[in-house]
């Protein structure tokens, strides 16, 4: 898993109702439908539209942090299966024994992490 997608739907008597949904792909209808888009692989915002949001608002940290709030346990997972994934990067990166291959794989691994 990868992403985390939220989606509001507007219920008749105004209300909202929330839909969090973590997947492996964003869908096209993700990327119309959904309000947020989180990757977590990279650790970027692929979408934010919520009106009235600062360019503070829309940082990964800040909108994973307020999630997180919510929906704890499925945030903190998808944290540890990346932060797992970053250790093992880095230690093949590190291996003397590696192939150039593999070294050059890690570090853009690690550089595209870096990035965003």
């Amino acid at each position: 898993m990868r992403y985390v997608i939220i989606k509001y739907a507007q219920k008749a008597d105004g209300k909202y109702d929330e839909s969090f949904i973590i997947s492996e792909k964003i869908k096209n209808k993700d990327l119309d439908y959904a309000t947020v888009i989180l990757d977590y692989a990279t650790r970027t915002v692929v979408k934010m539209r919520l009106p009235n949001a600062t360019q503070e608002d829309r940082k990964f940290t800040k909108i994973s942090d307020f999630y997180k709030e919510h929906y704890q346990k499925q945030i903190e997972e998808l944290e540890q299966i990346y932060e797992i994934r970053d250790k093992l990067v880095d230690m093949v990166a590190n291996k003397d024994d590696e192939s150039p291959k593999d070294k050059k794989e890690a570090s853009e691994i690690r550089n595209d992490r870096d990035k965003k």
